[in-house]
């Protein structure tokens, strides 16, 4: 689910990562607003990583998506 696709960006080499999409139509995305610098901090609280982070790997057109950091994990891995 799209909460465990934030867990790549705890782990310090690559592993094996499967990635099963489902109810596409969500993709873990919080549209509510256009997000910056201050929810990226909020952001970073929650989750414990640092708000450029947040901002680098999990925003797409200021939006948050929890399913991005595995997303880009997989293309950047598979083989």
């Amino acid at each position: 689910d799209f909460h465990a696709a934030m867990a790549v960006m705890y782990i310090e080499k690559p592993l094996p990562v499967i990635v099963v999409l489902h109810n596409a139509e969500y993709q873990g995305a919080i549209a509510t607003q256009h997000m910056g610098k201050r929810e990226a901090k909020h952001f970073g609280d929650i989750f414990n990583l640092p708000p450029d982070r947040i901002i680098q790997e999990t925003f797409i057109e200021g939006k948050f998506c929890m399913l991005k950091p595995v997303v880009d994990f997989a293309r950047e891995h598979q083989e």
